[in-house]
């Protein structure tokens, strides 16, 4: 069968979504190392271009977990937003669930496993090793060979593989935060097939784990003194809630809301609530019970393992409280490097240094004051990607996506035409009233 006649278009929409959107298969192989080996699934989704259409516009909402076909069928990533609805016009929206994720047979594991809320990821290291050990195993029994192959090599593959299939020459593509490296890889594997690209929030894979972690701790620190300094009582609320058994989960609560500056109205309420004696709020928004949760640990341990002793483990834990005194207790990338001590699986992907040429044009999209990809790391990878632009934005919250028309509007133009905005560009956020 050819490339370009393994995608079935049917029709898929519902009164939720747009009218004219569209949906299909793509049939890869488990493991990329055996191309005549068991094959797997991948959900794809599109609504088509309404106006003079430019080709495929490839979106991916990051994670590790989000779904692409999602926010295909529902909002249409930045082409939801009023700055971007030219896209909608000139592309087909595309959307690829990666494989483990969304609908492309999503790793399936207990959350009970997953997440051991008596195992503190700064406590005693054996333990937390044989907590790894047995959700790792519980995740492979319940999903299968497929745990070890949701690397995002592996990804980038799918994607060029769905190039082939709708028959593009060249894509075109925006990535937000995990996304970024999905285009990133792909960027460095396939240059001559992207036709523009937008990596917003970027993570830097370069990057050791364990220092991304520090440096990922330093940013929330940073984060959470801007939202304190707009919130009267928010500073001591949180500071109680750090004497209780569960402050890192409500850590990791507090973590969920700041990465969105509209939701810090919620965050105050989650505090107050907490600190009143309901944590639910907060324990609501931690990343453990997020439906995504288990795809989430599966990529990551295949992308961002740290080699970790008892004696690293201690050293990294002790340099977290030093960059962030107030709110060490949860980082993303802490997460992934003790998360993945004793996983079932051994990782695929991780942190390499690649120097990218041969693509045409690349922005990069940094923010400021961004609490979970900080803004060295946007200035790292467009240092890495020959011929990219670095647009700063500058604001809280995590992505330029979620929180910048001005972002928005720059990476919009871009896409349409090809061209970079002036070198120094920065956006500013415009300022917002206190949290009441």
């Amino acid at each position: 069968m050819s490339y370009s006649a393994a995608l079935e278009w049917r029709s898929c929409a519902t009164p939720q979504t747009p009218a004219d959107l569209q949906c299909a298969t793509l049939s890869v192989p488990l493991d990329r190392s055996r191309p005549d080996g068991p094959r797997i699934d991948l959900a794809v989704n599109r609504t088509p271009a309404r106006g003079d259409r430019i080709g495929s516009l490839l979106v991916n909402p990051g994670g590790p977990g989000g779904s692409a076909v999602d926010v295909v069928a529902y909002n249409g990533m930045v082409a939801g937003y009023p700055e971007g609805e030219v896209l909608a016009e000139r592309f087909d929206l595309v959307g690829l669930d990666p494989r483990g994720v969304g609908h492309s047979s999503p790793v399936r594991c207990d959350p009970a496993t997953l997440h051991d809320p008596a195992v503190s990821r700064f406590g005693d290291f054996d333990r937390l090793v044989a907590a790894n050990r047995r959700a790792g195993q519980d995740c492979l029994d319940r999903t299968g060979p497929l745990l070890g192959h949701v690397d995002t090599v592996s990804v980038a593959k799918d994607m060029e593989a769905l190039r082939r299939a709708l028959g593009e020459e060249r894509i075109s593509y925006y990535g937000m935060s995990y996304g970024t490296e999905i285009g990133e890889l792909y960027a460095d594997l396939f240059p001559g097939r992207v036709r523009s690209m937008v990596l917003d929030a970027p993570v830097d894979h370069a990057l050791p784990t364990l220092v991304a972690a520090r440096d990922e701790a330093a940013a929330i620190e940073d984060s959470a003194n801007r939202f304190f300094a707009t919130c009267a009582n928010c500073a001591a609320r949180f500071d109680r809630l750090l004497t209780r058994p569960d402050a890192e989960d409500l850590t990791d609560g507090f973590y969920g809301y700041l990465t969105m500056k509209a939701a810090w109205p919620q965050l105050a309420q989650a505090l107050a609530a907490a600190d009143a004696g309901d944590p639910g709020p907060l324990l609501r928004a931690a990343r453990f019970n997020s439906a995504e949760y288990g795809s989430y640990r599966a990529v990551s341990c295949q992308d961002f393992p740290a080699v970790m002793t008892a004696e690293v483990h201690r050293w990294w834990a002790d340099e977290l409280r030093r960059v962030a005194p107030r709110t060490w207790r949860y980082s993303e990338f802490w997460e992934m490097a003790t998360g993945c001590a004793g996983w079932a699986m051994s990782p695929r992907n991780p942190p390499s240094y690649r120097w990218i040429t041969g693509t045409p044009s690349v922005l990069v999209i940094g923010g400021t004051h961004d609490p979970a990809t900080p803004l060295r790391w946007a200035e790292s990878l467009s240092a890495r990607i020959d011929g990219s632009r670095l647009l700063v934005d500058e604001r809280d919250g995590h992505a330029a996506l979620l929180h910048s028309p001005c972002a928005r509007q720059r990476a919009a133009e871009y896409l349409v035409s090809g061209s970079l905005p002036e070198i120094g560009a920065v956006c500013r956020e415009q300022a917002a009233d206190p949290v009441r």
